[in-house]
């Protein structure tokens, strides 16, 4: 179902809604790739957020440099306790695990042809990830400093990477898309290929 309108209220930005077969997330990433028109690309999840309306602003306002690719923020991520009391934790690490407040320049991922893999139903971000940064020059991921975090990873009951009763749907998905990852090191020609794959998925966790 498309969003309300009024979740966009007061968002200094234009917004658009597309509608797509169902395909996964996968699909929708890369039907964004392939329709944005903008500098800057960046995927937020359904049931995440931003911070505030200001985080947004701040974003726009920073990323008009041309000096990165591949830019990235601290994130919060939200937790309960045996009590189910609400936590907030701070994620300072740069990682190529997720795609929370990562932004990623356009015309960047489209020139080295950086899609997600569409058979993969879990850790598709993190495959990405990985091949992205095969191909990226490390001097051009950039560090958004802000005093507060800009995205908000929102704790979703039944997520297919929290449910205990997934363990085994999730360590098979792990090995398809690391299977996946090291396929494309190959194809790409990389020198050390199988040595640098595996670095790069140990990395990644």
């Amino acid at each position: 179902k498309p969003f309300s309108q009024k979740h966009f209220q007061n968002i200094p930005c234009e917004v658009i809604q597309s509608r797509i077969p169902h395909g996964g997330v996968s699909a929708a990433r890369n039907y964004g790739i392939e329709h944005a028109d903008a500098k800057w690309i960046t995927f937020c999840d359904c049931d995440d957020t931003f911070s505030t309306n200001y985080a947004l602003k701040f974003v726009f306002d920073v990323l008009m440099t041309d000096n990165y690719d591949v830019l990235w923020n601290e994130f919060i991520m939200e937790s309960y306790d045996e009590n189910k009391q609400l936590q907030l934790q701070i994620n300072k690490k740069f990682n190529l695990v997720w795609l929370h407040n990562k932004y990623y320049r356009l015309d960047f991922i489209r020139k080295r042809f950086l899609r997600f893999n569409e058979n993969l139903y879990m850790s598709e971000d993190s495959a990405f990830n990985a091949i992205m940064n095969l191909v990226v020059d490390k001097n051009r991921i950039g560090h958004i400093k802000s005093n507060v975090p800009l995205y908000v990873w929102c704790y979703r009951e039944g997520s297919v990477t929290l449910d205990p009763s997934r363990l085994l749907k999730n360590m098979i998905g792990h090995f398809d898309r690391n299977v996946y990852v090291l396929s494309e090191f190959r194809e790409r020609d990389y020198p050390d290929d199988d040595l640098m794959g595996g670095r790069k998925l140990t990395d990644a966790y």
